[in-house]
């Protein structure tokens, strides 16, 4: 117990040894520092009185610079902390809506042809030649009809039944149509 006391005695006598070299350093700095902005004085020619007036100016000025000192760093620590204070409460605001926000992933979807409607036109193309090439299981027909069904042109009955066909060499029209598309 005894040995701490002596040692923080020591610490505190070397602290305060340390705090006087910095004041009188301070001193002299300022002292110099005031002497390069100050005239070259003839001390013959100046009286006691422009002496004591020199020395209040002088102490105005160092006055007035230290407390210009002192509001500059206070607003520079005011300006970094409230930048902090901006940058900390940015952060939690874009966290808490990072939370809030459930981003949904788009579903990939399938590469679009250049022309897609040709694609129809192509799968409706086969199925209708696929259909012609195969037999159809009805009867076979008469030599009759068969003569008829030839002679009739590929166009329409009339033209408020637009789905009413009547075939005629539709080989032919369809392989046409095909290399069209193609």
């Amino acid at each position: 117990m005894i040995n701490l006391q002596q040692r923080e005695k020591v610490i505190l006598a070397k602290y305060m040894k340390a705090e006087d070299i910095r004041e009188t350093r301070k001193v002299i700095k300022d002292t110099i520092e005031f002497m390069k902005y100050q005239p070259k004085l003839k001390l013959y020619n100046i009286s006691k009185y422009q002496l004591e007036l020199e020395s209040n100016l002088a102490e105005a000025w160092k006055e007035k610079q230290e407390k210009y000192n002192h509001l500059y760093r206070k607003n520079k620590m005011f300006s970094i902390d409230h930048a902090t204070e901006l940058y900390n409460k940015i952060r939690k605001e874009a966290k808490e809506q990072d939370e809030k926000i459930i981003r949904k992933e788009k579903p990939v979807k399938p590469k679009l042809e250049p022309l897609p409607y040709l694609r129809k036109i192509r799968e409706n193309l086969s199925k209708s030649m696929e259909l012609i090439e195969t037999p159809s299981p009805r009867r076979t027909p008469t030599p009759e009809e068969t003569y008829v069904t030839k002679k009739l042109q590929f166009q329409l009955i009339d033209n408020s039944r637009k789905s009413a066909f009547q075939r005629q060499e539709t080989k032919r029209f369809y392989a046409e149509v095909k290399s069209k598309v193609q």
